[in-house]
C-alpha cells in the first residue's frame, strides 16, 4: 500500500529533470534538497523520515526498501540481476546505473533526513 499510492499519482514525484538536480548536489545532502522544488523536498523528507523511524522499530534492508521507494518516485521499472519488476510492466525503464546511481543519492539523503527525524522519536 505504501508503494501503491506513489505509482498510482498522475505523475511521478522524481523525473529527469528532479533526478539531474539530485546527482548535481548529491554530496551535499541539505543542498540537494534545497535546490528541488520545495513539493519534493518535503515529500523525499518526509518519506525518509519514515524509513528512519520504521528502521529504528524493525532493522529493514534499507538499499533494498530504497531501491523500491525510487521506482515508486520515479514509476519505473528497474533491472535488478537481468530481472525486472513484474509490477511495473507498463511503464518507463530506468537503467541500471541510473537506478544504482539514484540508491547511492538516496543513501546519502537518507542519513541526512535519519538524523533530523530520529532524534525526537
Amino acid at each position: 500500500m505504501f508503494f501503491n499510492w506513489l505509482e498510482q499519482l498522475k505523475e511521478p514525484v522524481l523525473n529527469e529533470e528532479i533526478i539531474l538536480i539530485l546527482k548535481d548536489n548529491f554530496r551535499d545532502a541539505q543542498s540537494a534538497l534545497v535546490t528541488v522544488p520545495i513539493h519534493v523536498s518535503f515529500i523525499i523528507e518526509y518519506l525518509l523520515g519514515f524509513v528512519a523511524r520504521l528502521n529504528k522499530i524493525i532493522k529493514i534492508d534499507l538499499e533494498r526498501f530504497i531501491q523500491r521507494l525510487i521506482q515508486s518516485l520515479t514509476q519505473a521499472k528497474t533491472f535488478s540481476n537481468n530481472k525486472s519488476c513484474p509490477s511495473f510492466e507498463n511503464l518507463k525503464l530506468i537503467e541500471q546505473k541510473e537506478a544504482d546511481s539514484l540508491v547511492c543519492i538516496f543513501l546519502v539523503l537518507y542519513e541526512f533526513v535519519s538524523k533530523k527525524f530520529v532524534i525526537g522519536f
